[in-house]
């Protein structure tokens, strides 16, 4: 194991000459800006002679050691160049003096040309991807080999370290962070400020080509490489993996599906009775016999086909488990072995090892159970728990990059887990059978055909010796095309005596109903006869129905109101909803039509706290609501008093979900999916407006409700990721109120900002999280600054991160978060003229002797630059700080690379460039090639270009041919529908730099105008500035 340390030695060489090469650019190029009289780099250059001298002793000290021929090729050329530049700079005559330094630029110039430091930083370019790709091959051997001699090779890098005066960082458990310690290794000798930056840079270098060399599955020639783990780690590194697949509400629907009623459904798995044929195929014999792999279960809407599906899944086989179901887990991994449906499969796999999983589709609930995404990543999350030696197969890539460094950073995307659930199904069906149970195809994204998913369907079923498929759906035109042919049953077709069985348990439980049937036991006898006759079937008609009649029962109604209200019912789910609504009583309808618009207008299910805070007086209830945590008997009566008024004023159209003894935790959802599609029609939604009234505003309504969720927080809640979440989701609110909202919407706003205040200056007075924050976070939030980075947060990891690495990227007040946001008509009133505010930062005075404590001090900050910085910039909100006399050219702490402007022309070329989005312009779609000029808005009228000529870094070659293409690509369509005031010649106008005009008057011949300042490649890694 010395030569793979050896190598990595040879490496650190490599990388240390890499890091001299590329400042000697930078300098070059600023040794080109600077004038006669500025030549205040020479210092630099001698300080740079004596780092290229040592690291070329390095590479050639460490030229021939490990084996590695490939590094050694890397070494010889980076020697090579080396030696090219400490001769060119020995030539300069370097001065002691700074009377010869006009001299010594004028002989730089002519040693070294514009065209040749190009060459130079392509040439290290290179050398820096030969870099990455080396140490990959590397760190792949390591990792390759037992546990002993990967043990060997950390103490050796420790050894070494520890000979240069440095620590490697190494965890507890070693192997899975064994490139960790290898890239620590490498930056051991580098300076603490560079030493973070390209071990960074390395890491996010080496996780490209992973992703790019292995892609989802792992190819032959690189399979015996994989990296050798022990047990423990294994395990570990598989749960995280899988908790990557996992997503909220994952579980949501099979929880919230009505399980089967006592002694009904029990027909699925018998023998069909004669004359059953043409509408129920025998389940029992799809599941254990080769005959056929996809079976299709449908019906009307309401007739049970979800409450069939979640039977199928747990209905336990009473031999096996003497009469108790099995239990039920809250992370899925397939059907319970004790279930019937598991061991009529098994007789289908023989011998063979069985899989299973499901999944319910549902579009009242969390959006990700309405997508193809949310689908794959909950069958993989089951098949994978079942089978985790699968995922280094299926998920080759993000399985080496755990395996590495621990982490896997790279988004999955709807494709990529496409791509993994057809490689998890097609490896487990090498080695055993495969069932799928997918129910509600019909809840499918609403804006999307069902054709996807016949499609993917389908191409599951291909195999039609390993793989089966039980779907159910609404009998739609697509479906019954698509699975016509195949084994079948239709539900209303099947449930008359479990819905006899139904309506008699239930009427037979209530007591009214025993007092009606001893004074009438005729009208008693037929009355479950006549509602079965009029329910065709749809078993929730039957469950509105029987509620109906018990609530007229308890009532004291009469056998004629009975019948009265029996025959009035309408026969139709959306008549019988309509019904339902108008029959309420005038006082309470508001409050019902009120919650219905919460409802239907939230991206997430509402929890019934949430919603107890909405049903307040808004928003005068959040003004004078005190700051104080709400303990679990308030937070138990909250819940349960909610849930009270929403049953009583809903009649049960709407219900509350949630798990055994957590009420507090639970959602507010439709009772059923028809009842959505009928509360988002225009005949229910005429009723439910008309009732509110056109001066509702549900967005304020959120908004001061998550505001009281955010005062009502315990201390314990507030340093984690709940309060951060629940800001966003008040400002979020707040920028789709309404116009007429406006003088309420400023007063919640202002209560939000001097409730965080509070809760900052609380936080820090809390022992146990005080102690994490480090001196300048805690003294920032003692003095009521709580809006430290761009998305507000008190966890002390990502605020003490935050004010290390972002001290110049945001404002750090609650109006630059409104910027944000786009609160247009809040900074427009809270604003001063020039948009300018007072930015807290913290100060040490480095005269001062050691030991003195830093201070907080308040720096002006121009809210345009909070603006022009958003990932998404908003026009508008431009608009309005220039209207209000912001200064586009205000130069922050007197830096003119540093100006609204300057950040305005990086921010869009940045976008051209695809620098956000993790792709090309070419590939950036229009709206995204749009987006990427509402930058460029503000330059027009504005005086932006003023400041241009002052900035290095717009003077660069590499943003100069951006600009070019920018203008000559996207400029004519663009400008007519971004572009405040539309003038495509206003880069021509004075004062905008010539380069820049003379490139896009002579296009090609650009390349002859001069370029000044740092390169791309290094300048990308610190987007900041």
């Amino acid at each position: 194991m010395a030569e793979a340390v050896a190598a990595l030695g040879l490496a650190a060489s490599v990388l240390q000459f890499l890091d001299c090469g590329s400042r000697f650019v930078s300098q070059a190029w600023r040794i080109y800006k600077t004038g006669a009289d500025g030549m205040e780099d020479v210092p630099n250059l001698q300080l740079m002679v004596q780092q290229l001298q040592e690291a070329l002793a390095d590479l050639q000290k460490n030229h021939t050691a490990g084996d590695s021929p490939g590094l050694a090729q890397l070494s010889e050329g980076c020697s090579r160049v080396a030696r090219r530049l400490l001769e060119s700079i020995d030539c300069l005559s370097i001065p002691q003096k700074g009377k010869k330094r006009h001299a010594l630029k004028t002989a730089f110039m002519m040693a070294w040309k514009r065209d040749e430091i190009k060459a130079l930083q392509q040439e290290l370019d290179g050398f820096r991807n030969q870099l990455s790709l080396q140490l990959l091959t590397s760190l792949r051997q390591i990792a390759s080999r037992s546990a002993d001699e990967k043990e060997a090779v950390l103490r050796m890098l420790g050894a070494k370290t520890q000979e240069l005066g440095r620590q490697i960082d190494m965890a507890a458990s070693k192997q899975e962070a064994i490139g960790m310690s290898m890239l620590n290794f490498l930056t051991t000798n580098m300076s603490s400020a560079a030493r973070g930056t390209y071990r960074d840079s390395l890491l996010q270098d080496l996780l490209l080509n992973i992703y790019q060399d292995r892609g989802v599955e792992a190819p032959a020639e690189i399979r015996d490489t994989a990296p050798t783990l022990s047990a423990r780690c294994r395990w570990e590194l598989e749960q995280k993996f899988l908790a990557r697949l996992r997503f909220t509400g994952m579980e949501e629907r099979e929880v919230q599906i009505t399980e089967a009623y006592e002694r009904t459904l029990q027909w699925v798995f018998k023998d069909p009775p004669e004359g059953y044929n043409r509408t129920w195929s025998n389940f029992r014999h799809f599941l254990e016999s080769d005959t056929d792999n996809l079976y299709w279960i449908t019906g009307k809407a309401g007739s049970g086909k979800s409450t069939l599906m979640k039977f199928i899944a747990y209905e336990p086989d009473l031999d096996l488990t003497v009469g108790t179901k099995p239990a039920r887990t809250t992370k899925p991994s397939g059907l319970g072995p004790t279930t019937l449906s598991y061991q009529y499969l098994s007789r289908w796999a023989g011998e063979a090892r069985l899989f299973t999983a499901t999944f319910y589709f549902w579009n009242s609930g969390v959006r990700m159970l309405t997508t193809q995404a949310g689908l794959f990543r909950s069958i993989l999350y089951q098949l994978l728990s079942q089978e985790p030696l699968l995922i280094r197969q299926v998920a080759a890539s993000r399985w080496e990059a755990l395996c590495f460094f621990g982490e896997d950073p790279k988004d999955m995307g709807e494709s990529e887990l496409r791509n993994m659930l057809m490689a998890a199904v097609r490896h487990l069906s090498r080695k055993g059978k495969v069932c799928l149970f997918i129910d509600g195809l019909d809840e499918f994204e609403s804006d999307k055909t069902p054709a996807r998913l016949i499609e993917l369907v389908s191409e599951l079923a291909k195999d039609v010796n390993s793989i089966k498929l039980c779907v159910a759906s609404r009998p739609w035109l697509d479906f019954e095309d698509a699975f016509k042919e195949r084994p079948k049953l239709r539900m209303e077709n099947l449930t008359h005596q479990d819905i006899i069985h139904y309506v008699s348990s239930k009427l037979c439980s209530d007591p009214s109903f025993e007092s009606l049937q001893s004074q009438h036991p005729d009208f008693a006898g037929e009355l479950a006869g006549t509602i079965v006759q009029r329910s065709c079937g749809v078993f929730l008609w039957v469950h509105l129905v029987v509620t109906s009649l018990l609530e007229g029962m308890r009532s004291g109604d009469r056998v004629r109101d009975l019948h009265k209200r029996l025959d009035q019912l309408p026969e139709r789910l959306e008549d019988l909803y309509e019904k339902i609504l108008l029959s309420l009583d005038p006082m309470f309808l508001e409050d019902t039509a009120r919650y219905f618009s919460i409802v239907r207008h939230s991206a997430e299910p509402v929890s019934i706290l949430l919603l107890s805070y909405m049903d307040e007086d808004c928003p005068r209830y959040v003004l004078s609501q005190p700051i104080a945590s709400l303990s679990e008997v308030d937070t138990q009566l909250r819940t349960d008093t909610m849930r009270k008024r929403l049953n009583h004023r809903s009649k049960g159209l709407l219900e509350v979900q949630q798990l055994p003894n957590m009420l507090a935790h639970a959602t507010v959802q439709y009772l059923h999916r028809t009842v959505k599609d009928y509360i988002e029609s225009d005949d229910a939604q005429k009723i439910t407006k008309f009732a509110v009234g056109s001066s509702y505003d549900h967005n304020l309504s959120f908004c001061a409700g998550y505001l009281s969720l955010i005062k009502s927080l315990s201390k314990s809640r507030l340093w984690k990721a709940e309060f951060p979440w629940l800001v966003h989701q008040c400002l979020a609110s707040a920028m789709a109120t309404m116009p007429s909202s406006k003088d309420e919407l400023l007063a919640v706003l202002d209560e939000l900002d001097r409730t965080g205040i509070a809760l900052a200056k609380e936080v820090v007075t809390n022992q146990v999280a005080s102690g994490q924050f480090c001196e300048e976070v805690r003294l920032l939030l003692a003095s009521g600054v709580w809006v430290l980075a761009d998305g507000p947060t008190f966890e002390p990891a990502k605020l003490n991160y935050a004010s290390l690495l972002l001290p110049a990227a945001f404002g750090r007040t609650f109006l630059s978060l409104a910027v944000k946001f786009g609160l247009a008509d809040y900074v427009a009133a809270k604003a001063n003229h020039g948009c300018l505010v007072q930015r807290a930062a913290i100060y040490t005075d480095k005269k001062i002797s050691f030991g003195h404590k830093p201070n907080v001090r308040h720096a002006v900050w121009p809210l345009l630059l909070d603006a022009v910085l958003a990932v998404d910039v908003d026009p508008n909100m431009v608009n309005v700080l220039l209207t209000a006399g912001a200064d586009p050219n205000f130069k922050v702490h007197g830096n003119p690379d540093h100006t609204p402007w300057v950040k305005a022309v990086e921010w869009a070329i940045l976008r051209y460039r695809g620098y956000f989005s993790g792709t090309t312009s070419s590939r950036l779609s229009p709206y995204e090639k749009e987006a990427s000029l509402v930058s460029v808005n503000i330059t027009v009228d504005s005086g932006f270009q003023e400041s241009f000529y002052d900035s290095a870094w717009l003077q660069t070659d590499w943003v100069q041919r951006s600009w070019a293409a920018l203008y000559e690509g996207e400029w004519s369509h663009t400008e007519k529908i971004v572009f405040r005031k539309p003038d495509p010649n206003f880069l021509r106008k004075p004062p905008c730099r010539p380069v820049i005009r003379d490139m896009i008057d002579h296009g090609a011949a650009a390349k002859d105008i001069g370029n000044l300042g740092p390169v791309f490649p290094v300048w990308a890694r610190t987007p900041y500035g």
